[in-house]
């Protein structure tokens, strides 16, 4: 309501006490002359409270207000009416479009499927419920359930876990603010806003590189050789072995659309999402929210507060890695028939373990039999050598940088 009552006791008396506060207004007129035409008394008047806890304050400027992604509860689809629903809603709004061609616009058509989504998971699957604040620690959380248990009673039990359960959550919330951002000269972030900012210089910083000094010439590259890789637009069998390889329980990207709303969302959506992939393919334009990314930092070790002690993962939407999956899995047996015997990483049903092992040996083989050993880096040309003097048996290691 906005009302702010005032300090004049004597003229609203006896619907106002004096312990209000505030310069009285319009609002808080017309709210005292209602209390007085029905012999109502305003209950927060009357006794004496800190003015915060007599006050309630909402910042008309939405911007500033901290905005959350909620996750949609994707279990509810187990059930099959809310399946059917779920699926009728898509539908509906799936035939209502007109069919995609080659000239129409994908990101219009994406934001047609986000949009349908989203407002079908809304309207049908809700969302799950938040979890508890991060900053509380196990020893409050242990505490907050003693003192649950405690309370039927009201006794000294339970006054004094009150007086604990408040005093470690104090803190904790101290604690948690310890720990906040840092800024490039080592001073506290206490903004949000200028936390946000610092945490995007610094992503910014870490995650574009400079432009490279010497540049490649692919023209004293011979032409390799072409592969045998089927280039027809995606179909629905690759769609469906693409999203039975997406692992459940994993974040959602800027649409908000999880892996199970996928999965388990029905044949509409597949349909609908095979269209956009076989537009993407013939076009070579993907929808512009495909290439944005969440990026979440994730803390390491030592000081928290720097920057440079977490380490940042990017959520993507899903629908582009169902798109990328799709890619992969064209290329993958093409290109590992070409793949040396001795590459090990990044290959079906193999490792590098092998490779480590047979390095292991060769150095300490080395070691033993003092000779010298050299490992060439061709990523960095970086030259390792490492030797055993035999007069006296130390090691010794030196390290250079080769020519190109």
């Amino acid at each position: 309501m906005n009302a702010q009552l005032g300090d004049d006791v004597n003229t609203w008396k006896p619907a106002l006490g004096c312990h209000a506060v505030g310069a009285l207004n319009d609002n808080g007129i017309r709210l005292l002359t209602f209390c007085l035409a029905h012999d109502l008394i305003v209950g927060s008047s009357l006794f004496p409270h800190k003015n915060i806890h007599k006050l309630t304050w909402n910042s008309p400027d939405v911007l500033k207000q901290q905005k959350k992604q909620l996750k949609f509860n994707s279990s509810n689809l187990s059930n099959r009416d809310i399946l059917a629903s779920f699926n009728a809603t898509i539908g509906g709004k799936f035939n209502i479009l007109a069919e995609l061609d080659d000239t129409s616009d994908i990101n219009k058509e994406w934001a047609n499927f986000t949009d349908t989504v989203n407002s079908a998971a809304r309207e049908h699957l809700g969302y799950r419920k938040g979890k508890q604040e991060e900053w509380i620690s196990s020893e409050s959380r242990d505490l907050i359930s003693r003192r649950k248990r405690a309370k039927p009673s009201l006794g000294s039990d339970y006054q004094e876990l009150n007086r604990q359960t408040r005093a470690s959550l104090r803190n904790d919330k101290k604690a948690w603010r310890a720990s906040q951002i840092r800024d490039v000269n080592g001073n506290i972030i206490k903004d949000e806003a200028a936390r946000l900012q610092r945490w995007s210089e610094y992503f910014k910083g870490l995650l574009n590189a400079d432009e490279p000094e010497e540049t490649i010439d692919f023209s004293v590259f011979t032409q390799a050789e072409e592969l045998n890789i089927n280039m027809d637009p995606p179909v629905r069998e690759e769609v469906d072995k693409a999203l039975g390889l997406l692992k459940r329980n994993k974040a959602p990207g800027v649409d908000n659309i999880t892996p199970e709303i996928l999965k388990d969302g029905g044949d509409v959506i597949r349909e609908w999402l095979l269209r956009i992939c076989q537009h993407v393919w013939k076009n070579e334009v993907t929808p512009a929210e495909w290439g944005k990314g969440i990026i979440l930092p994730l803390p390491k070790k030592g000081d928290l507060s720097y920057c440079s002690n977490n380490r940042g993962i990017t959520l993507i939407d899903i629908a582009g890695k169902v798109f990328s999956t799709i890619l992969l899995q064209r290329v993958k047996d093409e290109v590992d028939l070409k793949m040396r015997d001795n590459q090990a990483g990044f290959r079906k049903g193999r490792s590098c373990q092998d490779q480590i092992f047979s390095l292991n040996q060769i150095i300490e083989k080395c070691l033993d039999q003092q000779l010298p050993a050299s490992l060439i880096s061709l990523t960095s040309r970086l030259l390792l050598t490492q030797c055993t003097c035999p007069p006296c048996g130390k090691f010794s290691a030196s390290m250079e940088y080769l020519p190109r």
